[in-house]
Parts: C-alpha cells; sequence; structure tokens
C-alpha cells in the first residue's frame, strides 16, 4: 500500500472505527490494503497527540501523517502475500510476465524491488536493476513460455519467496 491507497483509505473509514481508535483499540493493515480493529502484534504503531478528540481529528491526522505511518510500519513489517502479488500482478500487466522472467547471465528485462509497503519494477539501465528479484530460468524459452513461467512463478509462491529471503534480516534481525 502506498501514502495515496492509505489515504484513500482513511477517507473511507467509518466514523465508529476512527472513535474505537480514539478510545485505545489498535488498528491493523490486513493485506496491504484495508484497515480494520484488531487486537494483534501487526498493528500500526500510532502515537496519538492528546489533543485529538474527534474521528475527524483523527482522520485529518492520519492523512497529515500517511507517509510516516508506513515508513515505520512497513520498516518492521513485510508485505503480505496478497499485497504483494496483487502489485505484481499490476506490473505484469504494464510490462508483460516474460519481461520478469531471465537466466542467471542474462537477466529479465525488468526486475523487481519493494519500497515502503510497494512492489517497484526496475528496467534495464536503472542501477538497481541488477539486483532485483525475477524468474529465473535454465534454458531460454519464447514469450509464450516465458509468460506461463512468470505466472507460475508468482501463483506458487516463488517470488514472494524471493521477496522475503531477499529482506530476511529486516525482519528477522
Amino acid at each position: 500500500m502506498d501514502k495515496d491507497q492509505f489515504v484513500e483509505v482513511i477517507q473511507t473509514l467509518e466514523e465508529d472505527v476512527l472513535e474505537a481508535v480514539l478510545a485505545g483499540e489498535s488498528i491493523c493493515l490486513v493485506d496491504d490494503e484495508k484497515l480494520k480493529l484488531c487486537n494483534d502484534a501487526s498493528s500500526l504503531d500510532l502515537n496519538l497527540p492528546e489533543e485529538l478528540k474527534t474521528a475527524e481529528q483523527l482522520r485529518e491526522w492520519f492523512v497529515e501523517n500517511a507517509e510516516e505511518i508506513l515508513q515505520h510500519y512497513y520498516r518492521l513489517n513485510p508485505l503480505t502475500r496478497p499485497g504483494f502479488d496483487l502489485q505484481v500482478k499490476d506490473l505484469f500487466e504494464k510490462y508483460g510476465p516474460a519481461s520478469f522472467v531471465g537466466t542467471f547471465d542474462q537477466r529479465a528485462s525488468v526486475t523487481l524491488f519493494v519500497e515502503v509497503g510497494t512492489v517497484v519494477a526496475e528496467e534495464q539501465g536503472s542501477a538497481r536493476h541488477p539486483y532485483g528479484s525475477f524468474c529465473e530460468i535454465d534454458t531460454p524459452m519464447n514469450d509464450e513460455q516465458r509468460e506461463q513461467k512468470a505466472a507460475q512463478w508468482l501463483t506458487s509462491g516463488e517470488a514472494y519467496d524471493q521477496y522475503l529471503s531477499m529482506n530476511v534480516c529486516r525482519y528477522n534481525c
């Protein structure tokens, strides 16, 4: 979830949910696309100012601090698999799934990174491109086969597992 999506979700959040947060309940990001009240460790770490008294004041505070809230949250929490998969599917639509497939010696033309809850595509020529995640194959394939392989890479969870393994220290150290 990026800042704009977060603000959009906050703008549509029901007033009773905001009032519950003001009363001390926790709020969680669910599948990187919606918010709900919760009682677990994955809640958003909010240090609410004491002067916030109404749901509308809290909504405004969320909007003003959206970027900072998300940065803190994603510094400690990985994207969920549903959130990751949804964003990668959108990138597949934009670049074509075959663009994310390459061999060890011939990187994919587009690789993946995650920045503050957003999956980002890096094209060849970018300084980060060689370090991104992509679907690696052993032998050359035609575009149709590469598209199928990319879809399998995503749906099998291998793409998500690569993302987690590339960030293991961030979330587990």
